[in-house]
């Protein structure tokens, strides 16, 4: 009876379509999300575009990807807000595989907005989202080849994760995070840890 539950469960499928290997699927679900959705009275902290552009990122359609953050006026450089959080991570997430795939280490602006996104996130307890901004910002020190930051940006996410059981949030990070975990592995021993570890042999 709720009129939000058909879009919400076309988002919802569009996830499983994109974790099955369906990014096409995913998408044209996500349009018929679009057409469907109904505002309620909770605010639209993970718009559909948003949930989109981050398929178009696994996908290395980078095109459409910046496409979206110009239609939506997001820059590395924006002030950080709860409503605009999700898309500054994908902004964030976008950035860094681009430059990745380009063997580019230029993401300062994409760290100094990771930065200011973990440190809005804490001061406003949005557990989630400084979770993913650690992860990326883990994932980014990777990149530029600082071990050290990555494995502290890593050990403060799991921290934060435990008491929640987030397992999701890091299995989605892929083959990368994969990695990185492996090289913390004898730091970071304990129930939990394994646990993620394990969800990426999990069918």
């Amino acid at each position: 009876g709720f009129p939000q539950h058909p879009y919400r469960l076309r988002v919802v499928k569009a996830r499983i379509r994109a974790d099955l290997g369906d990014p096409d699927g995913a998408i044209a679900l996500l349009d018929e999300a679009e057409r469907r959705y109904v505002s309620d009275m909770f605010p639209y902290v993970h718009p559909i575009p948003a949930i989109r552009a981050r398929i178009w990122i696994g996908q290395h359609r980078f095109d459409a990807f910046f496409a979206w953050a110009q239609a939506r006026e997001l820059t590395p450089d924006d002030e950080v807000s709860y409503l605009r959080a999700f898309e500054e991570l994908t902004l964030a997430r976008g950035l860094l595989a681009h430059a990745a795939a380009r063997r580019s280490t230029a993401i300062e602006p994409t760290m100094r907005l990771l930065d200011r996104l973990g440190q809005a996130a804490q001061d406003g307890e949005w557990t989630a989202f400084q979770i993913e901004a650690l992860l990326l910002q883990a994932l980014g020190y990777r990149q530029l080849g600082e071990p050290s930051a990555a494995h502290a940006s890593l050990e403060h996410a799991l921290a934060l994760a435990e008491p929640g059981g987030y397992i999701r949030l890091f299995v989605d990070e892929g083959e990368p995070m994969r990695q990185l975990m492996q090289t913390v592995a004898e730091t970071t021993p304990g129930a939990y840890f394994e646990r993620i570890l394990r969800a990426w042999n999990t069918p």
